[in-house]
């Protein structure tokens, strides 16, 4: 049994997401690796690191071509890694598996607090420095039953990722969710995200989806009554 009681001193503010996630995007260790990690998201190639409760980091770590494994999680809350030129630039179906393994593999007192994060970037003629980044985190917000249950679901994997690239060819059809046919904008990668999830039989308003800017602003990603993304930012 990986669980325990924990959580006993815990303040109310440490299950607030934007509090939570404001405080691992700020961290100066986080930020230089993250923005190694977007560099590295130029050419191909997945690295990741891994991030401790106290905010120390382990080194940013070359992977595969398209893949990158993080080997064993133990001591460590969260990780983050980099998608290719050539990837869809927000969480795959095997992203959203690894984060319900890990929290499967970690003390339940945890499992609000297991992040997975990701950055990728695309060519922008009219950005700064010739391209637009892209930087988001997922957490769970319920229980570890819950998410022993879903880590525990018989996944068909390929067909899960047959209709992730299936649904991302097609969304470049439609200006709102692309840059030119080209690239998934913010909208099309959040919309193809919770359709990740309605795959997988995975309730969404057990998910929380965060994307931070550039800037580092940091905003929560729900859905509206229509089905599609809205980010509401933190204060």
């Amino acid at each position: 049994d990986r669980g325990g009681s924990g959580g006993g001193g815990e303040k109310p503010q440490d299950r607030n997401p934007c509090a939570k996630a404001k405080s691992i995007t700020t961290n100066s260790n986080i930020k230089d690796n993250v923005a190694a990690l977007k560099e590295k998201s130029k050419v191909p190639g997945e690295s990741f690191f891994k991030v401790k409760a106290d905010g120390t980091t382990s080194n940013v770590t070359s992977g595969d071509n398209n893949s990158s494994s993080i080997g064993s999680m133990d001591g460590y809350m969260g990780n983050y890694h980099n998608h290719t030129p050539n990837g869809i630039k927000i969480f795959s179906v095997q992203d959203i598996m690894t984060l319900f393994s890990v929290i499967n593999n970690s003390p339940s007192s945890m499992t609000n607090d297991i992040f997975k994060g990701v950055v990728g970037s695309n060519p922008c003629a009219t950005c700064p420095d010739g391209y637009e980044y892209f930087d988001y985190m997922i957490t769970f917000n319920g229980t570890y039953a819950e998410a022993q249950a879903i880590s525990n679901m018989p996944f068909d994997k390929i067909t899960l990722e047959k209709n992730y690239q299936m649904r991302d060819a097609e969304m470049k059809q439609f200006s709102q969710y692309s840059d030119n046919g080209k690239y998934l904008n913010n909208n099309g990668l959040e919309k193809l995200f919770f359709e990740a999830l309605k795959d997988m039989g995975i309730d969404k308003s057990k998910m929380n989806l965060q994307r931070i800017d550039n800037n580092g602003n940091v905003s929560n990603v729900t859905t509206n009554s229509y089905g599609n993304p809205q980010a509401i930012p933190c204060n």
